[in-house]
């Protein structure tokens, strides 16, 4: 098996380089990608176009690596991430929120199980109604700063 922590450090480099075709390589055949507002993304297909859904919704969001620990053939990662809502944001039945132009910042986990050299599953948790709020797109719990 490959160093879990450099897969994962390698994934990032890719992802924050919007290198889909690459990001998606690390992906097993029948990978998994859970993500919050998504669900279950099956497939190196459905992965490659959740991506590029993702990428044009934000293009300049930056992923950074707090901390990482790893059991077996298991990852967990902390990470934060920056970026500007551009381009729209795809929904998970086909329609698509329009870009709001504005900044999101967001802390994160990731739980990726790992097979061999690919990622067999890929669960993402962070707090998706923050983001909306940064984005102006849901009102903001009262007190909170919204962006």
């Amino acid at each position: 098996m490959a160093d879990p922590k450099e897969m994962w450090r390698r994934f990032v480099d890719l992802r924050n380089g919007k290198d889909i075709n690459a990001v998606v390589a690390l992906y097993a055949d029948d990978g998994v990608l859970e993500f919050p507002g998504r669900g279950q993304v099956k497939g190196r297909e459905a992965i490659t176009s959740f991506y590029q859904g993702n990428f044009t919704a934000h293009p300049d969001a930056t992923m950074t690596l707090v901390t990482q620990a790893v059991s077996g053939h298991t990852i967990i990662t902390e990470w934060n991430e920056t970026g500007t809502n551009t381009g729209p944001l795809a929904r998970a039945d086909g329609t698509s929120i329009p870009a709001t132009g504005k900044r999101f910042t967001v802390n994160g986990v990731a739980v990726l199980e790992v097979e061999g050299e690919l990622i067999k599953s890929n669960r993402v948790y962070f707090n998706l109604m923050s983001v909306l709020a940064q984005l102006g797109l849901m009102p903001a719990p009262a007190g909170a700063k919204s962006g």
